[in-house]
């Protein structure tokens, strides 16, 4: 037997240091997935929901883009963001389901399938309700952003778990308050003319 912290090796210049169990696995500098910072984009429940009735769910566009760019840049692949944002209904199922996944044994609690299916539903019948009118039930589109709160409070709380003074995007920039000027009388009008009374 060697002693302990002598080397034995064919060169010289290339010292094989000796362990007790050759067949161990190696130590090395491994990421737990715990050690991955997470990605996601962050934005308040109140200002998600906000912003989103007051743009009539354009806002949810901008959200949409924003959780699959994020994903590509951490994956590297070469999706699409603003075409998985344009048809989010085809694809907020996986997204939803990737937030969920990322959460841990926490996600797990996350009822990503029905909030998905639900999202779906919503979006189906606010396209039904451009088309046919279909009085208060045109205003269903306006359920979207509910369904997205459970899955943004899970994306800010895997933020804060990683980063406990991680920023949540909670105040409204100009940007913002423009977009809030401009759809705020589109949405009052929208409500008058879903409750007047069809001549």
């Amino acid at each position: 037997m060697w002693p302990r912290g002598r080397t034995l090796s064919a060169n010289p210049g290339f010292p094989l240091p000796l362990v007790d169990n050759p067949y161990a696995a190696p130590v090395g500098a491994l990421h737990a997935p715990s050690d991955i910072k997470p990605d996601w984009y962050a934005v308040t429940p109140l200002k998600l929901v906000v912003l989103s009735m007051c743009t009539l769910n354009v806002y949810l566009l901008y959200w949409h883009y924003s959780q699959w760019s994020k994903l590509k840049e951490r994956r590297g692949d070469d999706s699409m963001p603003w075409a998985r944002a344009l048809f989010s209904i085809f694809f907020v199922t996986r997204l939803f389901e990737e937030v969920r996944a990322a959460g841990g044994m926490r996600g797990a609690s996350l009822a990503a399938g029905p909030l998905a299916a639900g999202f779906i539903v919503v979006q189906v019948l606010d396209r039904v309700a451009g088309r046919v009118d279909l009085g208060p039930l045109g205003l269903v589109g306006l359920i979207a952003p509910f369904l997205i709160v459970p899955v943004q409070n899970e994306i800010n709380a895997q933020l804060r778990e990683a980063d406990a003074a991680a920023d949540l995007n909670g105040r409204f920039g100009a940007g913002n308050i423009l977009a809030m000027c401009i759809g705020t009388p589109i949405l009052i009008l929208a409500f008058i003319g879903t409750f007047m009374p069809a001549e």
